[in-house]
């Protein structure tokens, strides 16, 4: 007993020091952290935060599109408020250089590139006239911008204006009804759709007469959805990059 307690208070004295040496290690560690991760902050952008331009919906533009292998023309069918942005707001710009043609939201006044994705339209010139309908989402603006619609060019370098329109917000002409809330079966959620391929299944169920379709959701769509599930988890071997949905559209 007398042997530990000679020990024990050898070690108190040497303790102060070594409690000193750890104290400013650790002060200067935690320092460290503290300023690298200030600085890390302040070098990413925030995924989560919306563009200053957009009020973080969604702006969805239904679009005719006609022409031959001569001549495109482009007209606004309808304008359309919908949810919340649901894409990445940290990748506004697309650098895929995909597509055979270009959204592009610009500032009227600076001519800077908000927002471009590239796309595939069913419009498939030829020298007969032919026009199909389709349908562009973006983030909705809070203030007045352009929409451009461009073609990649015929050496496949780049992209020229085919088409161009200035959307203010206060527009009258946008449909703003809320959009009815239905029924999503989430078949399997990955992460956010801001990070995540979000896929969605609309299937058209036509009720029997004297069903109602309480039971039918209830029934029918389970059971599909069981086996749709039961087959994305057995055969995808990329599932963590995606997010699939199921909506039933009755009709």
């Amino acid at each position: 007993m007398i042997f530990l307690a000679v020990v024990f208070a050898r070690r108190r004295k040497l303790m102060p020091l070594a409690n000193a040496r750890y104290l400013i290690m650790k002060t200067r560690l935690l320092q460290f952290l503290v300023y690298g991760g200030l600085l890390l902050a302040m070098a990413l952008p925030l995924a989560s935060a919306t563009p200053s331009w957009s009020n973080g919906l969604t702006m969805r533009i239904t679009l005719n599109h006609m022409g031959t292998k001569k001549e495109e023309h482009i007209t606004v069918k309808s304008l359309r408020l919908e949810g919340l942005w649901a894409g990445p707001r940290d990748r506004l710009l697309d650098t895929s250089n995909l597509g055979d043609y270009l959204l592009a939201i610009e500032d009227p006044v600076t001519n800077e590139v908000l927002y471009s994705r590239g796309f595939n339209s069913e419009f498939d010139p030829s020298d007969t006239w032919s026009s199909v309908v389709y349908s562009l989402r973006f983030p909705a603006p809070s203030r007045s911008v352009a929409v451009y619609i461009k073609i990649r060019n015929a050496d496949n370098v780049g992209f020229h204006d085919v088409w161009h329109t200035l959307i203010d917000p206060a527009d009258k002409s946008i449909d703003k009804t809320p959009l009815p809330a239905g029924d999503v079966t989430s078949l399997l959620n990955s992460g956010s759709t801001e990070e995540k391929i979000d896929l969605s299944l609309a299937t058209a169920i036509r009720w029997p007469s004297g069903i109602s379709s309480s039971v039918m959701r209830g029934g029918q769509c389970s059971i599909s959805s069981r086996r749709l599930r039961t087959a994305i988890t057995s055969e995808c071997s990329m599932c963590g990059r995606f997010s699939f949905r199921a909506h039933p559209a009755v009709s």
